[in-house]
């Protein structure tokens, strides 16, 4: 059982989130090329199901047209962002399941994306007034946060997530900018 919260990405984790169903594989684990996770067949979900006393997978991430069903039903993708690629239409879905644990699912069709406004000043950012910065002011408490949640890491490897190790060196920049410390 995973404990909560996860703070380290551990194999176990990493495996979980970032490993996607390859039906047409022979072997039953095979590395991701992305880095993360594994590709695995019907014989490792098959397995992994048995071993751990449970009936299907529901896993997203993988882009589908909606949802798709694999492995006999074992394995469910559900997709729920409409049109996620400009290259064509895509429909986004949500599953509903029951106290029995029956599953029924809704599919709605790809959502028209509006052209992009533009924007009313080419500079978003507001000049700041260093004298008036104050610790207790809403933007500190919020960068000290966002500091908290980049420090989830490989334990295995190190390698920070998705850039945070970035994000957290240029928040505590702007935080010392800020505070003049």
């Amino acid at each position: 059982m995973l404990r909560r919260p996860i703070l380290t990405a551990t194999d176990i984790v990493e495996g979980i989130v970032w490993s996607d169903p390859k039906p047409e594989q022979k072997i039953e684990y095979l590395n991701s090329p992305r880095g993360h996770g594994y590709y695995f067949n019907q014989t490792a979900l098959e397995s992994f199901l048995e071993k751990n006393k449970l009936k299907g997978l529901i896993r997203g991430h993988l882009f589908v047209d909606g949802y798709e069903s694999m492995f006999d039903g074992k394995c469910i993708t559900v997709f729920s962002a409409s049109n996620y690629t400009t290259a064509f239409s895509s429909s986004s879905a949500i599953l509903m399941i029951t106290a029995t644990g029956e599953i029924s699912s809704a599919v709605y069709p790809g959502l028209d994306t509006p052209s992009r406004m533009q924007p009313v000043k080419q500079n978003p950012f507001p000049k700041l007034n260093m004298a008036t910065v104050n610790v207790n002011s809403t933007i500190i408490p919020r960068m000290t946060n966002l500091k908290r949640t980049t420090k989830v890491r490989n334990e295995n490897t190190a390698r920070p997530r998705h850039g945070s190790e970035v994000q957290a060196t240029s928040i505590m920049k702007t935080r010392q900018l800020l505070l003049g410390k």
